[in-house]
């Protein structure tokens, strides 16, 4: 489906907003954090890491987990169900950096070539479709006692002209801000709930809408949970989002289900590829503008220490 063109400059009171409260709020919880970064570090060691769990497709909750201070992670995530979805292989890789034990930032770009299985020649066409920067703060100081809070700041723009089946032609500014707990009896187990918002500004690239995607600016309400279990990680999420809100066009809404599940896999299964990589299969149950959906996604990621790899070499 064609993308909706936004009224000129529709969204840019929003993203100034967004951004000072970004600024605002990492430049009131440093002064917190110093004097409780090692309680910090103690929390973090408990539960997985976040780019363990981070699998779009599998589970997309920002939960408030950094990387830790110094490291440099090498992220790949390959699209292998675009074999019988789409025309093109899509394969991100990018870079995630510690800056401090509660404070990361990360940066990837989308490459993506013919497979030649769907009417298109293998290799024939390739290219980037996309660019992805983001950064998260985990803070020790809280809007709501006893829950970790995080917030996150992405923006995501398409690059050169892709095929247009890989982009909606929008750039994207998501700040997002997340709220979790452990759950007492309930070992590995946490909570999570938050909100969001989707800012849309048009680009040069032509693309096309999904299946219940709005084209339009929206709020997102979401709450689930993740439970670990040694090397596998159990979650599920409830998403809302609606632009009744925000958006410059008629109010539209869609509701989303999805429970899965993340494991390792064995570095056998690897060939010993020195990274650590994760499998993540989830169900998903949509109702939104265009009606039901439902399906299921079976997604691989790769995560390297980047640091370690160049010290072996």
């Amino acid at each position: 489906m064609k993308t909706r063109p936004l009224p000129p400059h529709s969204s840019g009171w929003w993203i100034r907003l967004v951004l000072f409260a970004v600024t605002w709020g990492v430049g009131r919880t440093v002064a917190a954090d110093e004097g409780d970064s090692s309680l910090a570090r103690a929390r973090s060691d408990v539960m997985t890491e976040d780019q363990d769990i981070e699998i779009r497709g599998v589970f997309e909750g920002v939960l408030p987990r950094t990387t830790r201070k110094n490291a440099l992670r090498l992220v790949l995530h390959p699209h292998f169900g675009d074999f019988h979805r789409k025309r093109y292989l899509r394969a991100p890789i990018g870079l995630r950096y510690g800056l401090t034990d509660n404070w990361d930032v990360a940066a990837a770009v989308e490459g993506y070539v013919s497979h030649g299985l769907d009417g298109v020649a293998a290799f024939s066409e390739m290219g980037f479709s996309q660019l992805e920067v983001a950064t998260k703060y985990r803070s020790d100081w809280t809007m709501v006692p006893g829950w970790d809070m995080g917030v996150r700041l992405k923006y995501t723009h398409p690059l050169d002209h892709p095929p247009v089946e890989l982009t909606d032609g929008f750039a994207h500014v998501v700040p997002s801000l997340t709220f979790a707990r452990e759950i007492a009896g309930w070992p590995g187990a946490e909570m999570f709930w938050g909100t969001g918002l989707d800012l849309l500004r048009e680009s040069s690239v032509v693309g096309s809408r999904d299946e219940n995607e709005f084209g339009d600016h929206a709020n997102t309400f979401v709450g689930g949970l993740v439970w670990q279990q040694g090397t596998r990680v159990y979650t599920f999420e409830a998403t809302y989002a609606t632009t009744a809100l925000i958006g410059d066009f008629d109010s539209q809404h869609r509701i989303q289900l999805r429970p899965g599940v993340i494991f390792r896999i064995p570095d056998r299964f690897t060939f010993h590829s020195r990274g650590d990589w994760r499998m993540g299969v989830a169900a998903k149950f949509i109702y939104g503008p265009d009606g039901p959906e439902w399906g299921l996604s079976v997604k691989f990621r790769g995560n390297f220490d980047l640091k370690k790899m160049i010290r072996r070499n």
